[in-house]
């Protein structure tokens, strides 16, 4: 594990690009969940309002056809960010899982693999048998690895001196 990157920047700054990297693509994962519990919500909502509106008598927005296209417009537009959501993902995630797949340790690739899939410090440090500090202690170590591996892109939003 390097101790400094070649343009001299220490551990703690090569963790902390490597963390921000990890992080954004755990966010892009918890987005394309919550994206996909919204569009499952609003295919329920047009599901409950098509039998309402049958059922009933009324006028307005809110009751008949025009509450059931509105909901079927809203189903839409959560899929539509849904899908935006996941191709955005695609991409990131194959190549975040290609640099971590170059990482020597399992720990680390473990590590990496699961807080990118939106898991927590501590179900992590159950998998791995590990307290919550000690997990800390090897995700630091992980972030370091992975800064010579990440995208070069990664590197030079932390530090914009940073080259290959």
């Amino acid at each position: 594990m390097p101790y400094a990157s070649p343009e001299g920047h220490g551990p703690l700054g090569m963790a902390e690009a490597a963390r921000l990297y990890v992080e954004h693509v755990r966010g892009l994962r918890l987005r394309e969940i919550e994206a996909a519990a919204e569009v499952e919500d609003a295919r329920g909502a047009s599901v409950r309002c098509q039998r309402y509106a049958q059922g009933t008598s009324g006028g307005g927005p809110a009751h008949g056809d025009d509450a059931v296209f509105s909901l079927v417009e809203e189903a839409g537009e959560r899929l539509r960010e849904w899908e935006a959501a996941a191709a955005e993902l695609a991409g990131e995630r194959r190549e975040f899982e290609e640099s971590v797949a170059r990482l020597a340790d399992p720990r680390h690739r473990h590590l990496l693999k699961r807080r990118a899939q939106g898991a927590t410090w501590r179900e992590i440090g159950g998998e791995l048998h590990y307290s919550k500090r000690q997990t800390l202690r090897l995700a630091d170590s992980s972030h370091v690895a992975l800064w010579c591996e990440m995208p070069e892109p990664w590197r030079r939003k932390a530090f914009p001196d940073a080259e290959q």
